[in-house]
């Protein structure tokens, strides 16, 4: 939010009379000016960008209408190349159908070969290829597409040259390196 051409810090938990906001989130802004805030005690929660900040939808852990959503702890959100938003949580991975607007395990809502190293997501990133890469406290995952709603789960660990198994960051570049922070540091 800008006010005389200056960024405006929105104090959220007044914003939305809900004390969930008094901790960190995570967020990003969709194409139809829709803000994504992920909460670490509350869940996902849409917000209307254009009519005042206006909450359109809460999704919980637990609501029926939410669809699965595993935990309220959101770690991390992911719009992809082909539009799909990814969803970290503090058990496991989800994504967004927006078709329904729920959010569902991703390994529920599509066919998956291979495990990933928890369930804890700490981190996500989309490469060049369209590969989308996880990090967990225990490794770095890459979830590979070889067909329409068909995934297979590659995993990296410190046997495969990372630093550490703790992944705090993914980052891509234009040359197709991934980058990877650790708690201990770069790979």
């Amino acid at each position: 939010k800008f006010k005389n051409g200056s960024p405006e810090l929105l104090k959220t938990e007044s914003l939305f009379n809900n004390p969930v906001f008094r901790f960190p989130f995570v967020s990003f802004t969709d194409a139809f000016n829709m803000l994504w805030l992920g909460s670490l005690e509350g869940g996902l929660f849409l917000v209307d960008k254009k009519n005042n900040y206006q909450r359109i939808k809460s999704i919980n852990k637990g609501n029926p209408t939410s669809g699965d959503l595993k935990s309220d702890r959101i770690s991390y959100l992911l719009k992809d190349s082909k539009d799909r938003i990814w969803i970290g949580t503090y058990n496991g991975l989800h994504i967004y159908n927006s078709k329904d607007t729920t959010v569902h395990p991703v390994e529920s809502y599509y066919r998956i070969t291979g495990e990933f190293t928890g369930n804890i997501i700490t981190c996500i990133d989309e490469d060049n290829k369209g590969n989308i890469w996880i990090g967990t406290p225990n490794g770095l995952n890459r979830l590979t597409e070889t067909a329409d709603s068909i995934f297979t789960v590659d995993y990296f660990t410190e046997n495969d040259g990372l630093a550490s198994n703790f992944i705090k960051g993914i980052a891509h570049d234009i040359n197709g390196n991934i980058w990877v922070s650790t708690n201990i540091g770069i790979t």
